[in-house]
């Protein structure tokens, strides 16, 4: 009977994935170099500035740690040319409203 790679939990026969740990059936490890293809999903993700996504892959597909998969990701963007994000604009909005709410009560509190 096969084993989880990760927590080494039977498995049935036709099962993709651990149902105690999630882990995939056929992760490598991760120091193991990822497929090609999955090198070619990576790039696409990146290329779209979707980091995060690119990361959560690569853990999937290889059983690496956040920091592992984080590090070879980034790697990857710097071998390919892709630059990092340099900030969420959502974020600097969100930052923006705030700052504009407080100075509103500000006055309001002044005003009375």
């Amino acid at each position: 009977m096969p084993t989880c790679p990760r927590c080494q939990s039977p498995l049935k026969a036709d099962a993709l994935r651990c149902p105690q740990c999630g882990a995939w059936r056929n992760a490598t490890s991760p120091e193991a170099d990822p497929p090609a293809d999955l090198d070619t999903q990576l790039v696409a993700l990146l290329a779209a500035g979707r980091k995060i996504a690119a990361i959560k892959l690569l853990r999937e597909q290889t059983n690496s740690s956040l920091v592992d998969a984080k590090n070879a990701v980034e790697a990857l963007a710097a071998k390919h040319g892709i630059p990092s994000p340099t900030g969420n604009p959502r974020a600097l909005i969100a930052l923006a409203m705030l700052v504009a709410i407080g100075v509103a009560l500000a006055f309001f509190v002044e005003a009375r």
